[in-house]
C-alpha cells in the first residue's frame, strides 16, 4: 500500500521535475478559505467534480486537510478511472507544519508575455508551469502590444523576471533563487535560437531545466 500514500518531504523536491504529477486540492471550502494558500501547482476540486469526470491525465497526488476520507475518497475515484493516483499523507496541515513552499490560493489564470523574451522571462515562464500553475493561459504578443493585449483579454501581465512573480503570488522556494541568470550570454544566444525556429517561449523551457541541472553538478 506505500504507494497510494505520499509524504510532503518525498513530494516537494519532486515538484520542479518537468515530470512531476499532478497536484489536486481536494478541501472543503471552509478549510481552504481558512487557510487561502495551495500547494504548488495545485488545481482545486470537489469530490464531486471528480466523480463526475474531472481530474488530470496523469499520476497526480490529492490532498485535503489532513489526508484523511475526501483525499482518500478522491484518490479511489480516480484509480478507479485506471488512473495513477495517491494521497498526500497528513494533508495540507502536514505540509504547512513542514514548512514547505506554498501559493496564494486565488491566482490569475490567464497571461500575457513578449514573443521576444529575455532569459529572465523564460525563467518566469518556467516558474508558472513548473511551481504556480501548469493549467493557466499564457500567450505571446510583441512586446510593444502587452499592456493592451491585457486589457483585451482580461489577463496579467507577465512579470520579467521569476523572483517578481514569486513575490507576487506568495510564493517561497529556494528554486528562485537559482533562476537569475547573470552573464548567461551563451544561454540567451541558444534562447534566440530556439525562439527563431520555434516561435514560442513555452518551446524554452527545457533551457531552463538545463541551466539548474548544470548548476546543481
Amino acid at each position: 500500500m506505500a504507494h497510494l500514500f505520499t509524504s510532503p518531504e518525498i513530494l516537494f523536491p519532486a515538484l520542479t521535475s518537468p515530470d512531476a504529477p499532478a497536484i489536486l486540492d481536494v478541501r472543503t471550502e471552509e478549510d481552504a478559505c481558512a487557510d487561502p494558500t495551495r500547494l504548488p501547482t495545485a488545481r482545486r476540486l470537489t469530490l464531486a467534480e471528480i466523480e463526475e469526470g474531472a481530474g488530470p491525465g496523469g499520476p497526480c497526488v490529492v490532498y485535503c486537510q489532513k489526508g484523511g476520507k475526501i483525499s482518500q475518497l478522491a484518490a479511489a475515484l480516480l484509480r478507479a478511472r485506471g488512473k495513477e493516483a495517491c494521497v498526500l499523507t497528513g494533508g495540507h496541515l502536514a505540509w504547512i507544519a513542514a514548512n514547505l513552499s506554498t501559493v496564494t490560493l486565488d491566482l490569475p489564470t490567464r497571461w500575457v508575455m513578449s514573443l521576444d523574451p529575455t532569459l529572465s522571462e523564460v525563467a518566469a515562464l518556467w516558474l508558472l508551469r513548473r511551481l504556480i500553475d501548469p493549467s493557466s493561459q499564457a500567450l505571446a504578443v510583441a512586446r510593444g502590444q502587452i499592456e493592451a493585449a491585457c486589457s483585451t483579454w482580461q489577463a496579467e501581465a507577465l512579470p520579467q523576471d521569476a523572483e517578481t512573480l514569486a513575490a507576487s503570488l506568495e510564493l517561497s522556494h529556494p528554486v528562485v533563487a537559482q533562476l537569475i541568470f547573470d552573464n548567461a550570454l551563451g544561454a540567451e544566444r541558444v534562447l534566440r535560437g530556439r525562439l527563431a525556429r520555434t516561435g514560442n517561449p513555452e518551446a524554452a523551457l527545457d533551457l531552463i531545466d538545463d541551466l539548474l541541472a548544470g548548476a546543481r553538478k
